[in-house]
């Protein structure tokens, strides 16, 4: 006969009490995230139909697009975007890697 798993209630709140504040801080960051996803996402197929038509005339008009007020202010964003993405990914690797540390 196979008895039932004790499983200790303190132990269960220690681990508990470590664990919830790591995933209630993990919700509020990927909000974050992904409002950055969505303008990037939005901003990088926005470029291309504003900007840079695929058709005859999108390549005829392109050279003068290209210096326009709304083409370069969706370049800035898209850019803006790519490195706030790309600093919350090193932002959350590091302080992932300080949180698996301090367990050990």
């Amino acid at each position: 006969m196979t008895e039932a798993l004790a499983i200790d209630p303190h132990e269960l709140y220690h681990y508990y009490s470590h664990i919830s504040p790591i995933i209630v801080t993990s919700m509020q960051i990927s909000k974050m995230y992904m409002f950055w996803i969505f303008i990037h996402y939005t901003i990088a197929n926005a470029y291309p139909y504003f900007c840079a038509p695929s058709n005859f005339k999108g390549f005829l008009v392109s050279p003068f697009l290209v210096s326009s007020p709304h083409c370069k202010a969706l370049r800035w964003a898209f850019d803006q975007s790519s490195l706030t993405v790309d600093n919350m990914w090193i932002i959350f690797g590091a302080w992932a890697a300080g949180k698996i540390t301090s367990f050990f």
